[in-house]
Parts: C-alpha cells; sequence; structure tokens
C-alpha cells in the first residue's frame, strides 16, 4: 500500500479491532505528509524570497558598474585634459625661460 492510497477495508471497529488498525495508520502518515508538505512550502517561499532579494542587488550591481564605467570614461577625458594642460604650462615655462634669457642678455 502506498501511504496516498488508503488502505482496503472499511474504517470501522467490527467484530475484530484490528480492522480499524490499518485506517489509524494511513491518517498518521497522511498528516505526517501534509505536515512535512507544509515546511517544504514554507522552505520553497524563504528560498524565493532569497532569490527576489538576490536578483534586486544584481540590478543595483549592475547600475553601479555602468555608474563606474561612466566615472572611469569622465576620469579618463580628465587625464587627457590634464595632460594637455602640463603640456601647455611646460610650454609656457620654457617660454619665460627664453624671455628671461633675451631680456638679461640685454
Amino acid at each position: 500500500m502506498a501511504v496516498h492510497e488508503p488502505p482496503l477495508g472499511l474504517p470501522f471497529v467490527g467484530e475484530d479491532f484490528y480492522v480499524a488498525r490499518p485506517w489509524i495508520e494511513w491518517l498518521i502518515l497522511t498528516q505526517t505528509n501534509l505536515v512535512d508538505i507544509e515546511e517544504d512550502v514554507d522552505a520553497i517561499e524563504v528560498d524565493i524570497a532569497q532569490i527576489d532579494i538576490n536578483t534586486a542587488n544584481i540590478a543595483i550591481n549592475t547600475a553601479n558598474i555602468a555608474t563606474n564605467t561612466a566615472n572611469i570614461a569622465t576620469n579618463t577625458a580628465n587625464i587627457a585634459t590634464n595632460t594637455s594642460n602640463i603640456t601647455t604650462l611646460q610650454s609656457a615655462v620654457l617660454d619665460n625661460e627664453a624671455l628671461s634669457y633675451y631680456f638679461a642678455s640685454l
């Protein structure tokens, strides 16, 4: 007899008291299985909630990666600008030194 199938025979006490015993055992097993199923469902609901949290965290992380990528692009452009400014300042320093030598020689 499978656990999900009731035993054969009638669930009442007749001449033999033990006629009801298979039914009682079956009812106990059925109730135990229902409790186990409820616990499994609760565990699955907890797992689903955790998956929802993880999915939200992935979305946040993806947005952060996009922001970081944009910041890297901005920083790269700033480095290029700063490099250009340094070159311009170096040229101006050289021009000032050249002028200093010129005026000193007058």
